[in-house]
């Protein structure tokens, strides 16, 4: 496989993950705006409950109950299953996606795949306002944060980790100028990769 042909893989990826949570954003609904005036930004300590995906191969609290979406991405007539776990609570919403590079695709390494995720998204919804690499459990990571502004004002932080072929994405989109980073944190930081 070609090396543009691959990076236009990863781009489908991105665009299909995101595609799950901005199509249609959660702050454009009405009554989304008055939700968000009555509550705190912080979500109590009792909210958070641990989940863990078996199939994934990982753990995460989540401030309730996960919902799952299953995409399907079609990479050189193979179809490429994305499993996503989300909650939308109180104008954020937080999700985890993964999935398994093809074989063809190994080639790259971590920071050459999480580049070519990082320009998919902000070619498709903003620009890109923060960035870092860093480990999470040994592995290599980078977290970014792009903002779209206009009629949907929102920001989306990512945290991309990369575990052998696998690739997780923790997402959590939120009102522009309202990041509540102690809510992210909590999110982020208690992702696990399992067994």
């Amino acid at each position: 496989m070609g090396k543009s042909k691959t990076i236009k893989v990863f781009a489908l990826i991105g665009i299909a993950l995101f595609v799950i949570f901005v199509v249609v954003p959660p702050f454009t609904r009405k009554w989304a705006w008055n939700h968000f005036i009555r509550y705190s930004s912080v979500i109590p300590v009792s909210n958070w409950k641990e989940f863990s995906s078996a199939n994934g191969g990982f753990s995460i609290l989540f401030p309730g109950k996960p919902e799952l979406t299953n995409v399907t991405v079609n990479v050189s007539s193979d179809d490429l299953l994305m499993p996503c776990y989300f909650v939308w609570n109180r104008q954020m919403e937080f999700a985890v996606n993964f999935s398994d590079n093809p074989k063809n695709l190994k080639q790259f390494p971590p920071e050459k795949e999480f580049d070519i995720c990082q320009s998919a998204v902000a070619k498709s919804f903003g620009k890109i306002v923060y960035q870092r690499d860093l480990l999470v459990d040994g592995y290599p990571a980078r977290e970014f944060e792009y903002e779209v502004v206009g009629k949907v004002n929102y920001s989306g932080r990512l945290r991309l980790v990369l575990v052998k072929d696998r690739l997780y994405q923790l997402m959590f989109i939120f009102k522009t100028g309202y990041p509540r980073p102690p809510d992210r944190d909590t999110f982020f930081n208690s992702f696990r990769v399992r067994g």
